[in-house]
């Protein structure tokens, strides 16, 4: 093998020592490029799905508020759709959108955009997913693609020709759709929704139903850039929504997305070129300049070595210089490297901060002074501490000092220094990070933050993003949840209000009426012969039919409006709750109020009604059910007010899968009773044995009355006609009392004023 020269030796030498860092640089870059691909793509597909679950829940609770419409009994009466209208009345109030009823046969019986009996036309048939046929053959509310102008033109004035889609909800009776109730609203409705939330620059959302027609957009699509996606101008991140058949997609501009990769990645190459071809140059200048000088010295000892010693010292000093010159360009090759990896960093989408080990910011770049609302320079020597709100900083320091010293090198985004301000609230209980704007606002950030030793220091660096979108839209959940209890304790007062009324008729007509039925027959039997026996048999049965009907009369309006809950209060409702169930199933029920038991306040407030009334529908759930042979009923009830209801039986017990069911519209009606008031409900039960049904509501500041004019929750309609008048009865001498009723305290039935 032939020796290696001096200088081909030292260049070999330099190149073997920069390989790696050459290696080192490029995986750096290659790193730097995926990560953020990878940052880009999560804020799109974050975007996405936040702006899909905000459509999925309006239109849920838009399609909740008409299965509540048609799941009401005042749509199986036709002389009560009146007042079905008059609901629909309030569900337009509330969403904005008129309401459709129409039967099987495509009849529209009312529209809330024209007065009640107006003449109406049959139902159109759109093209593409009908959403009356898809409500009608799954049995639950449903949405419908995109409807042209003209089914909005098949309804004059205030429609006009422009494109609408339909919620439908299907009225299910037996097992079967025997109606539908509809909601049609503006496809811009949901363009407004769309233009709420807040996207970059050249981005757009567009919301398309299941045949690819657009429903709305908004963003860049709103200047013509539709075109531009569909040429592959445009990435699309497109999610199905769960409630319609239809899809969101998130438009980004191609260009948005690869300009930062490719600037990324020219500056990382500039950067390895540029070092590589400096430490190339600088290794085989320095390796050819120690080659002579070492070639001189070895000439030293040889004919003519004053001559070669003086050129020698002549030679030390150029290399003095040489190795000058060297250093002088080393440092110029580490300030570009610098300079480059500092364009990377300020470049960074992110808001980066790196603090030393005394917790002073040693570094940030442009995008965190923009998050903190000052320069870069500002940020720069100041304590970590002060970009946090007072409240958290007593923890701060020793928080950070703890995570150093742990030896840890990093810590995923969404936890705390040292868990003073992570998501487990360890600190003040707060659900996401805060930090400090240099206006003295705080605002909720997410965080990721690593740690190293370098020479000896420690250095945090923090990763920071801005979650004030994401807190918005659960904000904005939250309303709309919020709208939906309004809806649903509205639509309890106004049942509750109908049944006062019905109880009212049936006493004051219904149940007067058969009174002086009564009375007519005893006082005929009196007037008739005694050859007349046949027809004081048919006033027997008279009387007898008659005596019939008061109990029901009483029963029905008991049910409806249980007196004697206004009158002697919760305890005396529930006792005679507890004695009639008895009576009608033959079950063993007890009433065993608490020893220590105090109504305090009016009878019949709102709490009142609500315990009595799920009392009812759990007793009603133990007789279909249950197969149970005892119920016990226990009422506790606290000197401040708080009381808690408890339905116990030995039945075969509720199953778990029977609590979250569909149709088990029972226990979703006490679930949303129990909520309007404040309280909690809790259903267990085990198979075999029996079930628990238990309610708590906590002591009511003021006590309400227990139910609201249906005035103040409803929209005025077209008047309801007032029930006919009876009829006097025609004077008539007193006739002998009848057989008494089965309740011992009542009196005869003429002259029953109660129920």
């Amino acid at each position: 093998m032939a020796s290696l020269t001096l200088r081909a030796f030292l260049t070999r030498l330099i190149w073997l020592c920069m390989l790696p860092l050459i290696a080192l640089a490029i995986g750096l870059a290659v790193d730097f490029v995926r990560s953020s691909q990878a940052t880009s793509q999560r804020a799109a597909d974050r975007l996405a799905r936040n702006v899909a679950a905000a459509i999925d829940h309006e239109l849920e609770v838009r399609m909740g508020g008409l299965q509540m419409l048609a799941a009401s009994a005042l749509a199986d009466d036709a002389a009560a759709w009146p007042l079905l209208y008059r609901e629909a009345q309030g569900y337009r109030a509330s969403f904005g959108s008129h309401v459709l009823f129409a039967d099987l046969e495509g009849r529209i019986r009312f529209h809330t955009a024209r007065p009640y009996g107006a003449a109406l036309p049959a139902l159109p048939r759109p093209e593409g997913r009908s959403a009356v046929a898809m409500a009608g053959e799954r049995g639950r509310p449903a949405a419908g693609d995109l409807l042209d102008g003209s089914f909005a033109g098949a309804f004059p004035d205030p429609f006009t020709a422009e494109p609408m889609v339909a919620l439908a909800a299907p009225g299910r009776r037996n097992g079967r759709t025997t109606f539908t109730v509809l909601s049609v609203l503006p496809a811009r409705r949901f363009a407004e929704r769309l233009q709420n939330f807040t996207v970059p620059a050249g981005w757009a959302l567009e919301l398309r139903d299941s045949r690819g027609q657009a429903i709305a957009r908004a963003g860049a699509t709103d200047a013509g850039a539709g075109t531009a996606a569909d040429t592959g101008a445009f990435d699309r991140v497109e999610l199905p929504l769960a409630a319609a058949p239809w899809s969101l997609a998130l438009l980004v501009p191609r260009a948005d997305s690869v300009a930062p990769l490719v600037s990324a990645s020219l500056a990382m190459v500039l950067t390895v070129l540029g070092a590589t071809l400096a430490g190339a140059f600088g290794g085989r200048w320095a390796s050819r300049r120690l080659a002579r000088s070492v070639q001189a010295l070895t000439n030293a000892g040889t004919p003519g070595a004053a001559d070669a010693g003086s050129a020698a010292g002549a030679g030390g000093i150029v290399e003095i210089d040489a190795a000058g010159e060297q250093l002088r360009q080393s440092q110029a090759s580490l300030r570009l490297r610098e300079a480059q990896m500092r364009a990377i960093f300020e470049s960074a989408s992110e808001a980066i901060l790196t603090a030393d080990e005394a917790q002073h910011i040693v570094m940030a770049n442009q995008a965190a002074a923009r998050m903190f609302g000052t320069d870069a320079a500002a940020l720069v020597g100041r304590p970590l501490e002060e970009l946090v709100p007072a409240r958290r900083r007593p923890g701060q320091r020793p928080a950070t000092a703890a995570f150093g010293e742990a030896g840890r090198s990093a810590r995923a985004a969404g936890s705390g220094v040292g868990g003073v301000h992570s998501r487990s609230g360890t600190g003040h209980g707060d659900p996401v990070l805060q930090a400090l704007h240099a206006d003295g606002t705080a605002f909720p950030v997410e965080m990721a933050i690593s740690h190293v030793v370098v020479d000896g220091r420690h250095l945090y660096t923090a990763i920071l993003r801005d979650q004030g979108e994401r807190l918005a839209a659960e904000r904005a959940l939250q309303q709309m949840n919020a709208r939906l209890q309004g809806l649903l304790a509205a639509h309890d007062r106004v049942q509750e209000d109908e049944r006062r009324r019905i109880a009212r008729e049936l006493h004051d007509d219904l149940q007067q009426t058969l009174a002086a039925m009564l009375m007519e027959a005893d006082l005929a039997g009196t007037a008739i012969g005694a050859d007349a026996a046949s027809a004081r048999e048919a006033l027997a049965r008279l009387h007898t039919l008659a005596t019939g009907a008061i109990h029901s009369t009483r029963r029905i309006v008991n049910d409806l409006r249980p007196q004697m809950l206004e009158e002697l209060g919760l305890v005396a409702a529930l006792a005679q709750l507890a004695r009639r169930f008895g009576e009608q199933t033959g079950l063993e029920c007890t009433m065993e109020p608490d020893h220590f038991t105090s109504e305090i306040g009016p009878h019949g407030t709102a709490v009142d009604l609500c315990l009595f009334r799920v009392a009812q529908e759990a007793l009603n759930n133990v007789a279909k059910h249950a197969g149970a042979r005892h119920v016990a009923i226990q009422l506790a009830i606290t000197p401040e007010g708080g009381r808690t209801l408890t339905v116990e039986d030995d039945g075969r017990g509720i199953a778990p899968e029977d609590h979250g069911r569909g149709g088990s519209f029972g226990l979703l009606g006490m679930t949303e009773r129990v909520h309007a008031i404040g309280g909690t409900l809790l259903i267990t039960g085990r198979a075999g044995e029996g079930t628990i049904v238990t309610v708590d509501v906590a002591p009511m500041p003021a006590p309400n009355s227990s139910i609201s004019s249906i005035a103040s929750i409803t929209p005025a309609g077209p008047p309801m006609p007032a029930p006919a008048p009876a009829p006097p009865a025609a004077p008539a001498p007193a006739p002998a009392p009848p057989p008494p009723l089965s309740s011992p305290a009542s009196a005869h039935p003429a002259a029953t004023t109660g129920s």
